[in-house]
């Protein structure tokens, strides 16, 4: 085995997800490898393309988000271990490392449905692999629950070029003018999203409350510049990059499992809401008022007796409104946004198990325990574990 490794690393650097993808390479240097890697990166764009030194390159091996076609095969040949991490094609001749976009658009559709939305839109950019996968999903999940067909808005993405930004902008706006309202519609990532809302801005269209958007990637930089802050999915950026940097150092060590062509799917950790969602569809007001004081206030040690106080309506109208509606009681709902706030500061966090119990409303942390072994199989350390690493 050699003592050292001349590995490049074609990563942009000019987004969020590619950063937080470095970010996991650097944890496994750090924290997992036992060879020596001495590591190629530049600024770069995701669409910048191959480089024209990594022709002649002379090195070990390569993780790349860019596309490298027949190249990559010349590279290969020529016993180059390399690890795919581009999501732009639906298959790819190489190991390939990437966000499950399905479980993407799924989550989207149940951050929709559990606000009780009934008709949906997806935004995404033609041709790219990645942003169709993401409305399949959306799709799949809605058509689980009976719901109705999604209204798709297909554009270019905004790396390439438009030559007049100001008609695709009025072409967006006149689309979702058109659109039935109440609406949740899904953005393919937060590029998408932030043009959503600037289109309802220029249709005159009130977010949330006649759209409600979610992106995807939770750029925290790009989310909090939209008006109003944009929600997000979030994908396991950094632990893409820890398990192509791992199958990587693999390949590096053992030839053999450099010919095998793998698919590595990691889920996202889950959605980041802002304002852009922060409403509820639901046509009856009583329970439009019972969904958005459970959703704000459930980690504040509510009941249901306080829910009912709110409302000024009686225990069993809210318990059977609630019924019929999102198929849960009023105690079935505040367990519900407890656990999934307690999954995302796990997720997205490095509070100790004690201050998330606290966080969420569970007095003991024993009790947040039973809640996770009870309803995810697993202890809330574990669950950490798994969605860091996946």
């Amino acid at each position: 085995m050699k003592s050292q490794y001349s590995i490049a690393l074609l990563i942009e650097t000019s987004s969020s997800y590619g950063r937080q993808i470095l970010r996991g390479i650097q944890r496994f240097i750090q924290t997992e490898n036992r060879q020596e890697w001495v590591a190629a990166i530049e600024e770069r764009d995701v669409n910048a393309g191959v480089p024209d030194w990594i022709k002649n390159w002379s090195g070990d091996g390569i993780i790349s988000r860019q596309l490298f076609g027949d190249l990559g095969h010349q590279i290969r040949d020529q016993g180059i271990a390399f690890v795919e991490l581009t999501d732009r094609e639906s298959v790819s001749d190489f190991t390939s490392v990437r966000s499950d976009d399905l479980e993407i658009g799924r989550l989207a559709a149940d951050h929709f449905h559990d606000r009780g939305f009934t008709q949906f839109a997806f935004c995404g950019f033609s041709g790219e692999a990645w942003s169709d996968r993401r409305r399949e999903g959306f799709e799949r999940q809605l058509q689980s629950f009976s719901s109705s067909n999604v209204y798709c808005y297909q554009s270019d993405w905004y790396e390439k070029s438009v030559k007049r930004p100001d008609r695709a902008r009025a072409k967006l706006a006149r689309w979702l003018s058109q659109l039935p309202k109440p609406i949740g519609l899904m953005a393919c990532n937060d590029v998408c999203g932030k043009q959503v809302i600037d289109g309802c801005h220029q249709a005159s269209l009130p977010v949330p409350e006649s759209v409600a958007i979610v992106g995807v990637d939770n750029d925290e930089l790009l989310c909090s510049f939209c008006h109003p802050p944009l929600s997000s999915v979030m994908p396991n950026a950094e632990t893409i990059g820890f398990r192509a940097a791992k199958i990587l150092s693999r390949m590096l060590a053992n030839k053999k499992h450099r010919a095998r062509v793998d698919e590595v799917l990691i889920p996202p950790l889950g959605v980041f809401p802002r304002q852009s969602s922060d409403v509820v569809a639901v046509e009856d007001r009583d329970l439009a008022e019972a969904l958005k004081f459970i959703r704000d206030h459930a980690c504040e040690s509510i009941s249901v007796a306080d829910v009912v106080k709110y409302c000024g309506v009686s225990r069993s109208t809210i318990e059977r409104k609630m019924r019929q509606l999102i198929g849960r009681t009023p105690q079935q709902e505040i367990r519900r946004v407890r656990l999934r706030h307690a999954c995302a500061l796990l997720a997205g966090t490095d509070l100790s198990i004690e201050a998330v119990a606290s966080e969420c409303a569970y007095e003991h942390p024993e009790y947040l325990h039973v809640v996770f072994k009870r309803e995810m199989q697993m202890t809330p350390g574990e669950y950490r574990t798994v969605a860091r690493r996946s």
